[in-house]
């Protein structure tokens, strides 16, 4: 019995799975990773009073499938999402919009059963939308580190872990 079955019908998709959770305002709000079909991978946003009834907000952010070469490439498909907030301080939060401060969008790109690479995109949280002002790959190596989260430790530094895929 998932939460949330299935997109907005408002939205094409090519895909719907994974999601992060957080607290903001007075509500609790998630991603989910998505695809929109012509467009490229997106991370759609909710919003929920009471964790169990959510409201679709439409998508966080939405990637270009035309633009980058195979190395930059970020998908139709962000798989694996993580969203949170880098504070002046060095240390890390849940997302918060009003805040003004630098935000980061992790994500796991994905094409036609092929998993790509993970990336990080940072930019600025403003309303229900993610600005991204530019990517970069979280592994440098030949797609070794797949599907990241994180949490925030105690003392804010944020701890990531990913799945190792073989080279072999």
């Amino acid at each position: 019995n998932p939460v949330i079955p299935a997109p907005p019908d408002a939205l094409e998709v090519t895909a719907f799975r994974d999601h992060c959770v957080w607290r903001e305002g007075g509500a609790w709000r998630q991603v989910i990773g998505s695809g929109v079909v012509g467009q490229g991978g997106a991370a759609l946003l909710y919003e929920s009073d009471d964790l169990v009834s959510w409201r679709a907000l439409g998508p966080l952010a939405v990637g270009d499938a035309l633009a980058g070469g195979p190395e930059e490439w970020t998908g139709t498909v962000w798989e694996c999402v993580d969203f949170f907030r880098l504070r002046t301080d060095g240390t890390t939060a849940a997302p918060e919009g009003g805040s003004g401060d630098p935000h980061v969008l992790i994500f796991s790109a994905w094409d036609a059963m092929h998993t790509l690479h993970a990336h990080v995109a940072l930019g600025r949280y403003e309303g229900d939308r993610f600005l991204i002002d530019g990517y970069q790959r979280l592994d440098l190596g030949e797609a070794y580190a797949y599907a990241p989260q994180s949490f925030a430790d105690e003392s804010g530094r944020r701890v990531v872990w990913a799945w190792m895929q073989e080279g072999r």
